[in-house]
């Protein structure tokens, strides 16, 4: 049964790709949890403030809202935009130019103010990225499967950046369109979201193998189809525009500063980022969680004060442990995956995974797993398909994503690296 087939009676046993109640369930998912974020973050902000954790607080409305969101990325973010890329700040070139491009577009118009700029344009990027994921999910499953996968991406802890001036809003959006567009056979819009992912972030070179896999499988994964269509199938060259994201960025720091691999060189020096076996980073990073238990058990006297954002728990359990939670998270989607979604989405996941491993920071192990995670769509389409049938299981792990969501919201607030 082809994929065509599949999809129409998927769509015919959930009730249509349009079922209003697990669409009303999306959409509030979105919009609760942005809000709630927001409101966490001020609140967090002043508290914290009050009890001595060096949390930077400003009067007003607009303290409240974007005085907590001033914080590492997004500085290098809104400078970039503010100024572009300099000879004088060579770590700048880390980040990919599209996303702060579209801040300067958005802000200057409206008085350069960035920041907000930057705010809407992850915002809207991330209702756009729901959106997409809700109807490739109803494609690939039914539409409470997507409704789920909604929701857990949603309140994935580290989904507060989110509402932050990071590209993770935008580079999820690209990646899943790119996707979508594909397995919909609709490939020059395809190679075009993939190229403006590479522009994004590095990462967006992933989705090449991902992409070939999805043209094999469609030319029904024999050689023979694949040699007789080319060169009039066109499916291929669109597929070679994802490269060329990343190809016109390297030109530009070539001409620009005489460096192509500039970026590459900016993530060495400043953040201590170089090509490792997977295995070298993961035995760092439970070595540094036992150590942070171990320690914690030991000094268990401060515990209670230490569970606030900035406090022990947040300083030195958090950056530790919770990578580990996220990595498990993502093996089990994609053991759980394995059988039940694409081969090319199972393939993404797994690179995905594994970037961040094979280039490691040396300044803290498994340092921005949980974000690379959170952007990795596939893994939690697997798991609302495996929690779609256990209610007990899928409102547990909703509730405690969503509170350890909100805590990590307070550590954002006060700038901290739980994030």
């Amino acid at each position: 049964m082809n994929e065509g087939v599949l999809a129409k009676d998927r769509r015919s046993r959930s009730g249509g790709v349009h079922a209003p109640a697990d669409w009303v369930v999306a959409v509030a998912a979105a919009v609760v949890t942005r809000v709630a974020v927001f409101a966490a973050a001020g609140a967090w902000a002043r508290y914290l403030h009050y009890r001595g954790h060096h949390a930077t607080v400003e009067a007003g409305l607009r303290g409240i809202l974007l005085r907590p969101w001033d914080h590492r990325d997004s500085v290098w973010f809104i400078r970039i935009a503010a100024s572009g890329y300099s000879a004088a700040q060579p770590d700048r070139s880390a980040f990919f130019p599209l996303y702060p491009l579209l801040i300067r577009v958005l802000g200057a118009p409206a008085g350069h103010r960035y920041q907000i700029a930057g705010m809407v344009l992850s915002l809207v990027a991330y209702g756009l990225a729901m959106l997409v994921l809700y109807r490739l999910t109803a494609t690939l499953t039914d539409t409470r499967t997507a409704a789920i996968t909604v929701v857990l991406i949603s309140v994935f802890p580290t989904a507060v950046v989110f509402n932050a001036v990071y590209s993770e809003s935008l580079f999820l959006l690209l990646t899943v369109t790119c996707l979508w567009l594909a397995w919909d056979r609709r490939w020059a819009l395809a190679g075009i979201a993939g190229l403006l992912a590479t522009l994004t972030r590095s990462s967006g070179i992933l989705l090449l193998p991902p992409l070939l896999m999805l043209y094999a499988q469609q030319r029904g994964w024999t050689w023979r189809s694949i040699r007789l269509a080319w060169p009039r199938d066109l499916r291929l060259a669109w597929t070679a525009m994802i490269p060329l994201g990343l190809i016109a960025y390297m030109s530009y720091l070539w001409v620009r500063f005489g460096d192509p691999r500039l970026f590459s060189e900016a993530e060495l020096t400043h953040w201590r980022r170089a090509l490792a076996w997977p295995w070298v980073d993961l035995w760092r990073g439970l070595h540094a969680s036992v150590a942070a238990v171990h320690g914690l058990a030991v000094h268990h006297a401060g515990f209670r004060h230490g569970l606030l954002p900035g406090g022990r728990v947040g300083l030195r359990i958090v950056p530790t442990v919770f990578p580990l939670l996220a990595l498990g998270f993502a093996g089990f989607a994609i053991a759980l995956g394995w059988r039940r979604l694409p081969p090319a989405f199972t393939l993404f996941a797994l690179l995905s995974v594994l970037f961040p491993l094979l280039f490691p920071s040396q300044l803290y192990p498994l340092w921005s797993v949980p974000r690379f995670v959170m952007v990795t769509f596939p893994l939690f389409i697997a798991w609302g398909i495996a929690l779609k049938s256990r209610p007990a299981w899928r409102w547990s792990l909703i509730g405690l994503s969503f509170v350890v969501m909100l805590w990590l919201t307070g550590a954002f607030a006060i700038g901290t690296n739980a994030v």
